[in-house]
């Protein structure tokens, strides 16, 4: 070759200098705002109408359904059709479903003023849900290798840092904030017109961005060397047509080997994926809970997923720095008792607040502070053990590993859901966390005892990578 040349590194400031990023970043945000008061709504909705703990957590599975039958559907639509018209489609997808839902609810329920039983509008809040999950389950794998055509592979892990800052940013907006206040002065079908105004936004942003750019994503022969090198959020980005062209069996079969090879790893899968599950059950569990344990009315949940919601933010940024001192698994170790400790304390909160006869508002700021333990204990297993994923795993075998965490913890969900939900309806709350509390117990278990096979450790990102021409 003629000589060699480096791949110059990025910054925070020159990936937000892009005005293309600039655009879907804010597509993403609006979206996932979106998302997020209407997920409020949801949850509460179904609440009101039902009463029933399994009746969320129906809804929670509805939303995971498209995810576990498509499986790598979506990733092959977007190579054939293209990234650009995938974004603004299935944004518009979701306004529309907005709209409609929202003189629906006007129309022919009264905006649920009342809070009437009515079966058909809860069968017609989970077919909005299955419709919109079916639309964001395009819209992923189109914004995901997006990313890369607007700011280059050097700026990529940046740029995938900051979709991931707005996603709980995004939380917190649409979930405790702008759902809860939207309701409170306008009623519920407002929330789905707040749907429809943010994707129809984010449909405009989508359709600005440049056609022809938005192509398969694909490593230029001089950057085939950096892919060593890469994070792991960029490296996922790559990946995502690779693992697109295989069908289930075939993804699972990849993501399992490296698996079994390294207990470190398994321990790290089978921990991210309850975590997730324990996220899925405090949706399914926090209306009830806000109803039977604190006695305030559904609308309240904001009590607990505020403080957890915080919680959660204070963890990212205290977990990596635990981690440096002790190490990741042992940290995760410690979120897991953290977990178990925070669900325990707030399944027992109205049972001894009943027998010490204590006051009301002092059962809701113990929960406030239940919820926050919990929400912190969270990140300390997800945040470690996505790191002992990155630095354990080849580079080339992380993407198959995490889409096999992904089908673990789908899986696992849909008969956890349905178990805790009726033993919630039949038992009552408290009963419902405490199995909760021993399911978590007995799952972060589940992994192999013997001694650690030979690591196949990643080499560390570099700043600059060498290249040829």
């Amino acid at each position: 070759m003629a000589g060699s040349k480096l791949l110059p590194g990025s910054s925070y400031r020159e990936v937000l200098r892009r005005p293309r990023f600039l655009q879907l970043w804010g597509a993403q945000f609006l979206g996932q705002v979106s998302q997020n008061v209407v997920n409020y709504a949801l949850i509460v909705l179904i609440n009101v109408q039902t009463g029933s703990t399994l009746a969320g957590g129906v809804l929670v599975i509805l939303f995971s359904i498209p995810a576990i039958l498509l499986g790598p559907l979506p990733g092959m639509l977007v190579d054939r059709v293209g990234r650009w018209w995938v974004l603004w489609l299935t944004n518009l997808m979701r306004a529309l479903l907005g709209l409609g839902m929202g003189l629906i609810l006007s129309l022919a329920y009264g905006g649920a003023a009342h809070g009437a039983d009515s079966r058909s509008l809860v069968i017609l809040l989970y077919a909005f849900s299955l419709l919109l999950s079916l639309g964001t389950r395009f819209y992923l794998p189109a914004e995901s290798t997006a990313i890369p055509r607007l700011v280059s592979l050097a700026g990529l892990a940046h740029g995938l840092a900051l979709f991931g800052v707005t996603f709980v940013v995004a939380q917190a907006v649409g979930l405790v904030a702008l759902g809860p206040l939207l309701n409170a002065a306008f009623g519920w079908p407002s929330l789905f017109y707040a749907c429809l105004i943010g994707f129809g936004l984010a449909t405009i942003l989508s359709l600005l961005l440049p056609r022809r750019p938005l192509g398969v994503y694909t490593a230029a022969p001089e950057q085939d060397a950096a892919l060593a090198d890469m994070p792991e959020a960029a490296l996922l980005a790559t990946l995502e047509t690779e693992n697109a062209g295989k069908n289930v069996w075939e993804q699972a079969k990849a993501g399992w080997e490296p698996i079994v090879k390294e207990n470190s790893v398994l321990v790290a899968v089978v921990r991210l994926s309850l975590a997730g599950v324990v996220i899925a059950l405090i949706s399914e569990l926090a209306p009830n809970f806000v109803v039977q344990v604190l006695r305030r009315p559904p609308d309240d949940i904001t009590l607990v997923l505020a403080p957890a919601g915080i919680a959660l933010i204070v963890g990212a940024i205290v977990a990596p720095r635990l981690a440096s001192r002790i190490g990741r698994l042992p940290v995760a170790g410690l979120g897991v008792n953290g977990i178990v400790l925070a669900v325990l304390l707030l399944a027992l909160n109205r049972p001894l607040g009943d027998f010490f006869h204590l006051p009301g508002d002092l059962i809701i700021g113990l929960a406030v502070v239940e919820a926050s333990l919990l929400g912190f204990a969270l990140n300390l297993v997800s945040i470690p053990c996505q790191a002992v994923i990155q630095e354990q795993v080849l580079p080339h075998l992380r993407g198959s590993v995490l889409a096999f965490q992904q089908a673990l913890f789908n899986g696992a969900a849909v008969p956890i859901l349905l178990a805790i939900g009726l033993l919630a309806d039949d038992l009552g709350i408290p009963w419902a966390l405490l199995a909760v509390a021993a399911l978590v117990l007995i799952l972060a278990r589940l992994h192999r005892r013997e001694a650690p096979g030979p690591t196949a450790r990643a080499k560390q990102p570099s700043e600059a990578v060498e290249v040829r021409e």
